[in-house]
């Protein structure tokens, strides 16, 4: 009976283990790059659809373009 509980409990603690090394398993597989993190951002705050069909564009900044700060509250 002793030995029976034993078993019981090292199957929990390995389905804990299991269970702990699959959800960090996707969430590395869900935030491989920034694409999909967004992606994934998206999506969890209820816009499924927006997220898997809008494009993602690289963010540049107008300083880069013009070399200069864009006026304060403009930017």
């Amino acid at each position: 009976m002793i030995q029976e509980r034993m078993c019981k409990g090292e199957m929990s603690v390995k389905k804990g283990l299991l269970s702990i090394g699959v959800t960090c398993l996707v969430l590395l597989a869900l935030h491989a790059t920034p694409q999909a993190a967004l992606r994934t951002y998206v999506c969890l705050m209820g816009h499924p659809i927006a997220a898997l069909t809008s494009p993602i564009t690289d963010y540049t900044s107008r300083k880069a373009h013009t070399g200069h700060s864009p006026p304060l509250g403009m930017g």
